[in-house]
């Protein structure tokens, strides 16, 4: 991992420190939020989006989604969803404590990626407000594929900033994240032609 584009004069310890104080930021952040919403009733009750999502991955866990129809949304997500069910059971706060801690790694993989393109301290500050972002944390605490297509984009552009010199292993990997993102959310079909003309 090349970060020395705009670290000049930072040591690798502050980098390491600095990111570890910001997992530390970033996982208080949703602690706090999942321990306040965790007994809220609303959170049991599903209605629309999340009704759906929960919905097809009970049908997937029991083979009656049929696979031969047209996806009214994304198939990632239900699957993701039958993934966890099928370890942890139909635990909605499971779901919400692992989409947290992905949560919790995409502030990470923010900072460093604005290591590449911003000067070191608003790379701090950019690490800090993704962190902190309310909209994030909340649409952590929701039975819906916003969180973790989020997850996936940011994904797919690490693996192609961070790498000390571009290779078709990484280039590989990022298509990978970014072809689940689609998976997931297909209008995310429109963002690789920007990335590809903006890098």
């Amino acid at each position: 991992m090349n970060l020395s584009m705009n670290t000049a004069g930072v040591s690798q310890k502050k980098i390491i420190t600095i990111s570890l104080l910001l997992i530390a930021w970033s996982a208080a952040w949703r602690i706090a939020y999942h321990y306040q919403s965790k007994d809220n009733i609303l959170m049991e009750v599903f209605s629309l989006d999340d009704l759906w999502y929960d919905t097809r991955a009970g049908e997937i866990l029991t083979g009656d989604w049929p696979l031969d129809e047209s996806y009214e949304r994304g198939p990632l997500y239900p699957y993701f969803l039958a993934g966890i069910y099928t370890i942890w059971g139909h635990s909605p706060n499971v779901v919400r404590i692992i989409q947290h801690g992905l949560g919790t790694l995409q502030t990470l993989l923010i900072f460093l990626i604005a290591l590449k393109l911003l000067p070191f301290r608003w790379a701090v500050f950019t690490g800090l407000a993704a962190g902190c972002h309310g909209t994030f944390v909340m649409l952590e605490g929701e039975i819906l594929i916003e969180s973790l297509a989020l997850f996936l984009v940011t994904s797919s552009l690490a693996a192609i900033y961070l790498p000390a010199k571009p290779n078709y292993g990484m280039l590989f990997l990022s298509g990978a994240f970014a072809g689940l993102a689609c998976v997931g959310r297909p209008n995310i079909l429109l963002v690789p032609p920007l990335i590809i003309l903006w890098i």
